[in-house]
């Protein structure tokens, strides 16, 4: 593939807008994961504290 890339070259344009899709493909990625974890961050202290009632 380097061979081809000196060769031919590479389309930046193409490549710059393929980067940018992904990054914006990884950013939308990452926030889903922040609202799984706020999720389950209140699952947790809500089952913490039924804990600590259980066993007072």
């Amino acid at each position: 593939m380097l061979k081809e890339v000196e060769e031919k070259g590479i389309e930046v344009g193409a490549n710059q807008a393929l980067l940018l899709k992904k990054i914006e493909e990884l950013t939308l990625y990452m926030i889903e994961l922040k609202k799984e974890n706020e999720g389950l961050k209140k699952k947790v202290a809500t089952i913490e504290k039924a804990t600590f009632k259980k066993n007072k």
